[in-house]
């Protein structure tokens, strides 16, 4: 009951950010447009004022953009899981092999949530399809997990399925240029 309150809590803090940083953005805007007006009419030369109204738009701008992010951020974090969440990013992150701490089966990730397995498994699925995410997603693995997943490694070289951590050296950097693996193993063996 606690928690649910305090999520609410946040959620509306975030909310009265966003609004608060809106209200900035607009109001930053506002204020720079009547001044550039003022100054403009003052000496009948708006090139003169534009530099400083450019300016006072751009604060008006990068505050409530700061707020924003704060918002956004704070929304982040106080989102409260779900069981169809924490299976789906359990499954890439190998949550169910006993090799890989932390360790959850999913009969047990299910009481923890009070639903039935099938449940968790047919929403998950959903959710799954959705973003495009499979098993072992090397997208959605977290990063200390990234250099045991097996399928942070494959690739199709000559066409044939391979594990870059075999290659030469050579095939290994063209992969890491190109973005298909997060570093080039064989200089973690040196």
């Amino acid at each position: 009951m606690l928690t649910e309150q305090a999520h609410a809590f946040v959620d509306q803090l975030a909310k009265a950010l966003e609004l608060i940083g809106v209200a900035i953005i607009l109001g930053g805007i506002i204020l720079a447009t009547v001044a550039f007006l003022r100054d403009s009419s003052r000496t009948s030369d708006w090139r003169s004022a534009y530099p400083r109204y450019r300016s006072d738009i751009g604060r008006g701008i990068l505050l409530g953009l700061e707020l924003l992010v704060g918002a956004d951020i704070i929304s982040t974090i106080a989102a409260p899981l779900t069981f169809e969440s924490v299976y789906m990013l359990g499954r890439v992150n190998f949550l169910d092999d006993p090799s890989f701490p932390p360790h959850m089966k999913t009969v047990e990730l299910a009481a923890a949530f009070g639903v039935s397995e099938a449940t968790i498994h047919a929403k998950a699925r959903l959710v799954e399809n959705a973003l495009g995410v499979s098993m072992f997603d090397p997208q959605w693995t977290v990063s200390r997990l990234i250099e045991r997943n097996p399928l942070t490694w494959m690739a199709e070289v000559g066409g044939i399925i391979v594990d870059l951590r075999t290659m030469p050296r050579y095939i290994q950097e063209q992969a890491f240029v190109a973005g298909l693996i997060p570093f080039i193993p064989a200089d973690r063996k040196a």
